[in-house]
């Protein structure tokens, strides 16, 4: 096993303000003068990347039970819960950091970020899958959609006036819900949440077809080499610049006709 440690739930469930619909204009009639929501550039020692205290349980859970689920799509939509943690967790990783790559390191949507005055710290939500593949990939100034809670002075390249410049500024659906804490009223926009459901479906079956047909080995757990079987069409070899950097390996296996950097190599070895 990768990690022993079982979370409460991954990667952050909020306890979501009633009334969603009322939310724009709640959090733009009720938010402190001097908060802000806008566009920020980050250094990434600023952020706090928390997902990643569960990344080794969520490989772990995959490889011990997501990848025998016979049935993702009754998962899918009869139990969410057990279909993020043992399928989603890993699965959706693959998916983001194959686009990120074809995307020339680029997501089509900012993660979100605000301030937590609690841990004194910047911490990311929505974007508790994408925060991952931005550590392993990205640069090390990441854009993002901003809050100040409770005022804490930040730059903005641009500041959202009210719900009409938000709604101009992303011309696309979005939906906009609030939390309360710290004593504000703290905004997550999240995009593209139909296609984000159907690719989340699309590539937990891929994923798990590919490792159906994979044997894997090199720079890898024993977790994953049990599963290896002279039945399989393909054997890949991976091999790490860092041999820390194993789940990074994982998370591109997957997508190896495409992939051919990061400290990570590899090679389709099949005979």
């Amino acid at each position: 096993m990768i990690s022993n440690i079982l979370p409460n739930s991954y990667p952050m469930l909020l306890d979501v303000l009633p009334k969603e619909h009322t939310h724009l204009d709640l959090f733009f009639d009720y938010k402190k003068d001097n908060e802000y929501l806008g566009i920020s550039k980050f250094h990434k020692d600023e952020l706090d990347f928390g997902t990643f205290s569960y990344l080794p349980q969520l490989i772990d859970n995959f490889f011990t039970e997501g990848i025998h689920i016979k049935d993702i799509d009754t998962l899918f939509y009869e139990d969410k819960q057990k279909f993020r943690d043992y399928i989603e967790g890993y699965t959706k990783l693959c998916w983001l950091a194959y686009e990120f790559i074809e995307d020339k390191y680029t997501f089509k949507n900012l993660i979100g970020v605000h301030y937590n005055p609690r841990t004194k710290n910047w911490g990311i939500h929505p974007g508790g899958s994408r925060q991952i593949v931005l550590n392993y990939f990205g640069p090390d100034v990441i854009e993002a959609i901003a809050f100040n809670t409770g005022g804490i002075p930040r730059d903005f390249d641009h500041v959202f006036k009210n719900k009409n410049d938000l709604q101009k500024y992303f011309q696309k659906d979005f939906m906009f819900v609030c939390t309360a804490d710290h004593g504000s009223i703290i905004p997550h926009v999240h995009c593209d949440q139909g296609i984000l459901s159907i690719k989340t479906l699309e590539w937990a079956k891929k994923v798990q077809e590919f490792w159906r047909n994979t044997n894997a080995v090199g720079s890898v757990h024993e977790m994953i080499t049990q599963h290896n079987s002279k039945n399989k069409e393909v054997t890949l070899r991976l091999r790490l610049e860092n041999k820390n950097d194993f789940i990074k390996g994982l998370i591109l296996l997957p997508s190896y006709e495409k992939f051919y950097k990061h400290g990570v190599e590899i090679i389709n070895v099949s005979t």
